[in-house]
């Protein structure tokens, strides 16, 4: 049996403490306080990086890192406004997207640009589209579904 012993100096644990709460005092200065802390700030993403998409080779290997396969052109790219208030169906769409790490009412009121890609080999679906939010290169959100009238809505991560 190995026992070890230390002698408690109360000055030196006073500095650490005082370390310690002053770098959890930068931290929690330096975000914005508009935004709310997610678990992901903290511990990482366990997710697909979602920084560093700026061209379509970018968001190819972002939707490869999730295991789709799609075309590898976009079939439309267009700007679209996030809600400054959501209504029932963009709170709910919005839920889908906190399911998979997102939050869009992080967004609310801002431009992003929305890619939407044609996805290949998803099972015995057809016509299933692959949608990305992006903004400032960052992907802020996005879905996998259907446009058959009795088709589905995905979140990315499902």
């Amino acid at each position: 049996m190995v026992i070890f012993t230390a002698k408690l100096n109360k000055k030196r644990l006073l500095a650490v403490a005082a370390v310690i709460a002053i770098a959890a005092a930068a931290f929690l200065l330096s975000r914005p306080h508009d935004q709310p802390y997610e678990a992901d700030d903290v511990l990482g993403s366990s997710s697909a990086e979602t920084g560093g998409i700026k061209t379509n080779d970018d968001r190819l290997r972002y939707i490869d890192s999730l295991g789709y396969s799609v075309l590898s052109e976009p079939l439309s790219e267009k700007e679209v406004v996030i809600p400054e208030v959501f209504d029932e169906t963009y709170a709910q769409y919005n839920a889908l997207q906190q399911q998979c790490g997102f939050d869009l009412s992080r967004h609310a009121g801002e431009t992003v640009t929305q890619y939407v890609y044609s996805v290949t080999g998803y099972d015995d679906a057809e016509d299933v589209r692959l949608e990305l939010l992006v903004r400032g290169g960052t992907v802020i959100g996005g879905s996998v579904y259907t446009v058959a009238v009795d088709g589905f809505m995905r979140g990315l991560g499902s």
